[in-house]
């Protein structure tokens, strides 16, 4: 596969060719905007023609193509560009991406920095809300759509949100919120914990 990388500050965001690692792109998801950027890339929604890079950031998410950087659909080709994953906040946005129903469809999870809530947008829809709630214990550093627990449907792996947080990770059922386990490596109050 492909390498999308995103720059601490500024937003600048570069996806590579996986097999020749040659630039195949490379632009500024959030112009003018100096914070960090959060990336991930998959096919989203149920008449998606090819994979999105999801950038997120001052709490919406934004959808580009991962071969002209140029604004893209999320899901049908009349879908939104761009999701307003939290309305007035302006803080820093985490993505990922995976299927958490067993449908088939790659859905979208997000999560606000600086808070801890948590978002997961339904992949057959293109990008209709279905989840909210606060995870972690206050600011959280990371998210990831992973299978945690080894469960599958005939749609493949379903997977868990998994939530990097200070000195910890947590595991979290991405429709209820309730939270499966916290893993510690440290006191609370160490550095925050990164998860991919």
């Amino acid at each position: 596969g492909d390498v999308i990388t995103s720059a601490e500050v500024g937003g600048h965001v570069n996806a590579f060719d996986g097999a020749t690692g040659a630039e195949v792109v490379s632009f500024f998801a959030y112009p003018g905007y100096r914070g960090p950027v959060d990336v991930a890339a998959a096919r989203f929604g149920p008449s998606a023609d090819g994979p999105v890079i999801a950038a997120a950031a001052q709490g919406e998410v934004r959808a580009f193509s991962p071969r002209t950087g140029a604004p893209a659909a999320f899901g049908p080709p009349a879908g939104a560009a761009a999701l307003a994953a939290y309305p007035g906040y302006t803080g820093p946005v985490f993505v990922a991406f995976g299927d958490v129903n067993g449908d088939g469809f790659t859905d979208l999870a997000t999560g606000a920095a600086e808070n801890g809530h948590l978002k997961v947008f339904d992949g057959a829809t293109g990008g209709q809300e279905f989840a909210s709630f606060l995870g972690g214990r206050g600011p959280i550093a990371d998210v990831a759509l992973a299978d945690a627990d080894g469960t599958t449907t005939r749609g493949g792996p379903l997977f868990e949100l998994v939530v990097g947080e200070a000195a910890s990770f947590s595991v979290y059922d991405p429709l209820t919120g309730a939270r499966f386990d916290t893993r510690w490596f440290g006191r609370p109050d160490d550095s925050f914990v990164y998860v991919g």
